[in-house]
């Protein structure tokens, strides 16, 4: 399978209420024939998922990525489409006070940037949300841009230990670069969409600075190095080193759960039928309707 590289900024009848970008009836159409009718996983109890894409640099809000409309779409149809959960779409951040957030069952960070917010009760807040049993998902930039802001990128630690990792700046294949996605769970739930088969595609990725990554978190898809070959420019030394770029995964954190997705930099991976599959298995995840194995890929060594 192939994903085609395409850069979309027209304008469009649906405008995401997050943001003044649009895209087209021939883009939505897109989307929504790639979405998934049915969801792998019975909900519970009738499930809220809060969806911000707030984008700030310094103490500026901006756009951010154009693929922020096309995430934020996705998910308010799957979850109308399927029933499996409510969205409520939000730029709010007083949206993450506990009285508001204990309305929700899992936030998605829908390729956010910057850093979204300095006040202490709201960090603490959300970190009791997911640490309490709660789920937290987010998308590409949602991840390792967010609570951080260059030249400084650990503003936040704790969101990135939550998170499973953090950003240290640079790409190690940009926008237009193709590259090889390898499936490293295939018996996951989460990857059944990909059945066992790897795919190529065009999309920027980040990498996570953290050394070990596998030991705290549990790879779905990764760059397949041996059919990519390793990236000839920004590689960080530890990835060097190791090789290892995951692109999705899944962890435990508190009684909560993590996936997080890092390819969606570009609209084309919102208009994938298998990727959005992908994507609606992970957020039965967060919210505890979808069971899969999330133990760390490699067992942990003694400290």
């Amino acid at each position: 399978m192939k994903l085609a590289l395409v850069f979309l900024f027209a304008a469009a009848p649906w405008i995401s209420p997050l943001q003044a970008q649009k895209f087209t009836p021939e883009e939505q159409k897109k989307i929504d024939d790639a979405l998934p009718t049915k969801a792998p996983a019975k909900p519970k109890k009738a499930r809220r998922i809060l969806v911000t894409s707030l984008c700030k640099r310094g103490t500026n809000t901006i756009s951010g990525h154009a693929a922020v409309p096309f995430g934020a779409y996705a998910v308010e149809q799957m979850g109308k489409r399927t029933g499996a959960f409510e969205v409520v779409l939000s730029n709010d951040i007083e949206m993450f006070r506990p009285a508001k957030l204990k309305e929700f069952d899992a936030v998605c960070f829908n390729n956010t940037q910057g850093v979204l917010w300095d006040d202490a009760e709201l960090k603490q807040s959300l970190l009791d949300f997911v640490n309490g049993g709660k789920g937290l998902f987010a998308f590409h930039a949602g991840g390792a841009a967010t609570f951080n802001q260059p030249p400084k990128y650990d503003i936040w630690p704790a969101f990135g230990e939550m998170l499973g990792g953090t950003d240290n700046g640079g790409h190690p294949w940009l926008p237009k670069e193709s590259f090889f996605v390898k499936v490293d769970d295939p018996k996951s739930p989460i990857n059944a969409a990909f059945k066992g088969q790897g795919f190529q595609l065009a999309d920027e990725v980040f990498q996570l600075q953290e050394p070990n990554l596998r030991e705290h978190m549990h790879v779905l898809l990764s760059v397949d190095i041996e059919k990519t070959g390793v990236p000839t420019h920004n590689a960080l030394p530890i990835r060097q080193k190791d090789k290892d770029y995951p692109l999705s995964y899944i962890r435990r954190h508190g009684k909560g759960r993590v996936f997080y997705f890092g390819l969606g930099h570009t609209t084309t991976v919102f208009q994938s039928a298998p990727t959005l599959a992908h994507i609606l298995a992970g957020i039965q995840y967060t919210l505890g309707d979808l069971k899969a194995k999330d133990s760390p890929s490699v067992k942990p060594r003694r400290k």
